[in-house]
Formats: C-alpha cells, structure tokens, sequence
C-alpha cells in the first residue's frame, strides 16, 4: 500500500472514532435525565403508600377529641333546653302573655316607621328649626323687654349712661369725663388701638383678637352680643363716622342695623368726623390751592375717598342720628352738621413752659407728623434748609409713629411747634402745644377754622409763608413768649374738660330728650362748671385773616403790630 492510502484509512478511521464518541456522549446526556427522574418518581410512589397509614393514624388520634365535643354540646343543648322549659312553666311568663299578644303592634309601627324615614327625617327637620326659631324669637323678646325696662329705670330713677366709641381716637376717655362732669355715668369702649394710647374705659382688643383667630366663626355674633350689651347698658351712644359696634358692610360706614336698633329702642345717637372717616376727594380738591389731597400718595387708601360712597355714608346717617357733629374742615363734608369742637383737653397733665429762646442759641422747632405728606413736612423742611443755608441758627427735631406721651416730651423741649400746612385747619397736636405754652405754626384755611377768630393766637402760615415767619421769629420780629401765654390761656378757655363738658351740655339739653330732672342736674353742673373756666388774654391774630392765601414771600408777612417784641 502506497504511503496516500496508508494515511487516507487512518483519517477514515479517526473521523468513525469521533462520530462514535459523540454518539455515546449524547447517549449518556439522555440517560442521565431518565434516571433522575425514575428515581424521584419511585420516592413518590414510597411517599403516596405511607399516606393512607398516616390518615389511619391522625383519625384515630382525634376521634376521642371529636367524641368529646359532641358530648359537650348535646349536655349544652339538653341544658338550655330545660332552662326554656322552665320560663315557660314560670308565672311571670304566664301573666305577661297579654302583653306579648300585643307585640305585633309595636312591630307593626317599627315597620311603619322604617317604611316611612325619609317622610318623619323631613318632618323632624322642619319642626326643630321651627322651635329653634321660637326659642330664639322668644330669648330675643325678653332682651327686648330687660333692655326697655333698664331705660325706663334710668330715665325715671337712675342715671343716664353714655358710651363713646368704638374708634381708638386718643380723645375718647376725655370726652366720657366730660360726660362725667355733667352727673352722667359714661364708658369709653374699642376693639383695637393705636400706638398713641391704649387708655381706654371698656377695652376689648385682647378677646377680639382671640376670637377672630382662634375662633372666626364667632366673630359676628360677638358683636351682635357685645351691641346687645350695649343697648341695655347705655342710653346714648357716641360714634364716629367709620365704624360701629357691629362690624361694617363697607370700607367705612356706621352699620345701620345698629343705628336702626339704637332708634327702636328709643337711644340717642350722635356722631362725630375725625377727618379721614368723611373725607372724600372731589369736596377736597375744591376747597382751594392748598388740600390734603393735592399731595397724597395713594389716593383711596387712607380716607373716604370715593365721593358717592362717602355722600351715601352720611344720608343713612343722617336718617338715624339725633345730631350729626363735626368742626373745622370736616364741616365740607356733612354740611347738615353741628359745628361743634369736641377735643379735649387734661390741662392737669400740661405743664405750662413758656418759650425762653434767646438769640444766643438756636431755635428749636418741633414738628410730629403721623403722615408726612398729610402736613406739608416738605414745605417745612425746605424753608428750614434754606434758613440754615442763609446762616441763621434754627433746628428741627421730628419725631413719628410715637406714642403720645413722647410727642409731648418733645413739645416741652422745644420753642415752636410746626402743626400742620395744607388741610387749611389744626389738629389735636397742636391743642396739646398750645396747652404748654408753645407758639404754633399752622395753616388755617379761613376764620371759620377758629374756634376764636378774634382771639386765636395760632400762627398761621401756609406753604408759600412759612419760610418767612420762621425769619421774623428768628430776627426778634415776634414776642413767642406772649403767644405762648395766649396759647395757655386758650387751651383752658375753650379746649379743656370743663370747656368742651360745657358744650356738650348745652347739647344734651337741646337733643337727647332726657327727663326733665336730668336736665335741672345738667343745667347745673353747666353753672359750676361756667364758674370754674378761667378768662380769657385777648389779642388780635398773629397773622390777619385777610392776608390768608395772599401774603408772598416777596410781599412780607402781616404779623400784628402788638405781638412784636419788646423788652424785658
């Protein structure tokens, strides 16, 4: 054989090898599956063989238990059983057999009602508001009835009450002595406060605030039930313009569910202005060159504003109140309105300084604003700039958002107090000046504006003069010292407890229909009380009136000959 063939045979040998290795590989791959399972299911077979002797097993382990129950509850049933017979063999079962033969009855209404809920849940819904109503109807009759019969006990036997409120103005305690004075009994009561004072009779800030967070669901019947105080306690309510015992229905007004129950229960309403709670803004722009309104920053903020509104506030007003008051520049506004000045004043707690500047130091002018661009701050900063520019020793102290007793901290030190420039009248500040001594600067539109005309020693100056009144103060031209004794003088005439108790006297006997053995007590006191008020030092206006709105700086300020300076 040739060396080709020799190695072809091998080659054909090797590959049937291979094949054959193969086959046995895959052979053995297939058996191994078989055995396994085999085995396991000869395991399951041994397993399935023992089960019915396992089942033997467990029968013959619980049959006893199983015997035993059963034996226990058939002794149970026997048991109970002869407890049944023996109720039914009971007297008490016998003689309550009538009874049991009229259950059908009380199942018949059972059905009846479960038949008919929703018809019964409809009548219970509609009697229980029903008597609720009556209930309610009837608590409110006799309130009624208390609140008439404590009136009527006033008015025959006791005392008359009078309630100022409920606007936190910083004269509201004052005016309720004034009352006092007069023999009446008299509160001041509010819901809230300013930083200015917190001195009021009847202050309920603390539980108005609880209620409105803790529980605002109850705040208006709060004030229905604080009212409903109210009408039984006191016989004549005094409120301003902007708010009422009950809460407003609009941004400002006097709720008139509140006038219309002080009416029907036959009180007296009066109301007052403070400025803000009737000032609207046309009336405003007409009153002439100078207004709160030309320089205010956001119109509709801080005041009445709207006019419609504002006329609107004061017609349902008018409708209920037995007079309506005002004084000043408020009088545009409720021209219906008693021209009444109402601020009063504790001289007790003003200690007279007269001013004792000299040309040695500089003058010191005091100005307090709570709203700036409401008092012509900047007319007055400007001409104390330009003073100080020309070299003349002048200084302003400011202060703001203080309370009250620091304003007149500050008055005290001082030797000129700049009220206010463009609202054409004074404010309170400028009484509590004037009450220690102090000259005022101030404009006032017309003589109306004075309680006094004739003898009102306000300095008065507007924007386009107060650079020059401050230089003829500065240059000697003006006795300060005399003013501020007039200032004095005119504060306890015409502005103190005794003075306004005066005034509000003679109302009371012009309006508020009290018996007539009230008004002899009233009549008086007001004698007392005209006894007790101090003269008056006369003297002429620092300024004319005829000169207001048309004095220039070029022109020269009319200062009345008589208020010059003159040695010591």
């Amino acid at each position: 054989m040739t060396r080709a063939s020799i190695e072809t045979s091998y080659g054909a040998r090797n590959a049937a090898n291979d094949a054959v290795e193969r086959h046995r590989s895959a052979y053995e791959a297939l058996l191994e599956p078989l055995a396994d399972v085999a085995t396991r299911l000869s395991l399951a077979e041994t397993r399935l063989d023992r089960v019915p002797g396992e089942l033997a097993a467990l029968r013959a382990e619980h049959a006893a238990e199983m015997d035993r129950l059963c034996t226990a509850h058939a002794s149970e049933v026997a048991q109970l059983r002869g407890e049944l017979d023996t109720v039914y063999q009971s007297t008490s079962w016998r003689i309550t057999k009538p009874l049991r033969s009229a259950g059908w009855r009380f199942r018949g209404l059972k059905g009846f009602v479960n038949r008919h809920t929703a018809g019964m849940l409809r009548l219970v819904k509609s009697i229980v508001p029903w008597g609720l109503g009556l209930a309610v109807r009837s608590a409110n009759l006799g309130l009624n009835a208390l609140t008439a019969g404590a009136a009527g006990w006033r008015r025959r036997f006791g005392t008359p009450r009078t309630m100022w409120g409920v606007t936190p103005i910083l004269t509201l305690p004052l005016l309720a002595r004034c009352d006092r004075l007069l023999g009446l009994r008299s509160d001041s009561l509010v819901f809230t406060t300013y930083y200015t004072t917190s001195s009021f009779d009847v202050n309920l800030k603390r539980l108005c605030e609880y209620i409105y967070t803790k529980h605002p669901s109850w705040t208006i019947r709060l004030h229905k039930i604080i009212l409903r105080i109210a009408l039984m306690r006191y016989d004549v309510f005094h409120l301003f313009c902007d708010r009422s015992v009950l809460l407003p229905t609009r941004r400002m007004e006097v709720n008139e569910d509140e006038m219309r129950a002080i009416t029907v229960f036959d009180k007296s309403l009066y109301t007052y202005t403070y400025g803000a709670d009737v000032r609207t803004r046309q009336v405003t722009l007409s009153l002439g060159r100078y207004n709160l309104c030309a320089e205010c920053p956001e119109p509709g903020r801080f005041c009445m504003c709207d006019d419609a509104e504002g006329r609107g506030n004061i017609e349902r007003i008018s409708k209920y109140a037995t007079e309506m008051l005002a004084m000043g520049d408020m009088l545009a506004y409720v021209p219906s309105a008693t021209n009444l000045h109402f601020w009063p004043l504790d001289i007790t707690k003003f200690r007279y300084t007269e001013p004792t500047w000299t040309n040695d130091r500089p003058l010191r002018v005091a100005h307090a604003p709570n709203h700036p661009h409401f008092k012509g701050t900047q007319f007055l900063l400007d001409a104390i700039e330009r003073l100080q520019s020309e070299g003349y020793a002048i200084e302003l102290v400011r202060v703001q958002g203080v309370p009250n007793t620091e304003v007149i901290r500050l008055f005290e030190t001082s030797d000129l107090v700049a009220d206010q420039f463009i609202a054409g009248f004074h404010g309170y500040t400028a009484l509590e000046a004037m009450a220690l001594g102090k000259p005022v600067l101030c404009y006032l539109r017309s003589p109306d504006m004075a309680l006094d005309p004739v003898n009102c020693p306000i300095i008065n100056v507007w924007p386009d003069t107060i650079y020059s009144t401050l230089k003829r103060c500065l240059e000697g031209e003006v006795d300060l010292k005399e003013l501020g004794r007039r200032s004095r003088s005119y504060i306890e005439h015409y502005y103190s407890l005794d003075a306004v108790a005066g005034r509000l006297g003679t109302m009371y006997l012009r309006s508020a229909r009290f018996p007539e053995r009230i008004n002899r007590r009233i009549e008086r006191r007001l004698s007392e009380i005209q006894s007790r008020l101090p003269d008056l030092l006369r003297g002429a206006p620092p300024v004319p009136w005829h000169l207001v709105e048309q004095a220039s700086p070029e022109m020269g300020l009319g200062v009345d000959p008589t208020l010059k300076k003159v040695p010591d």
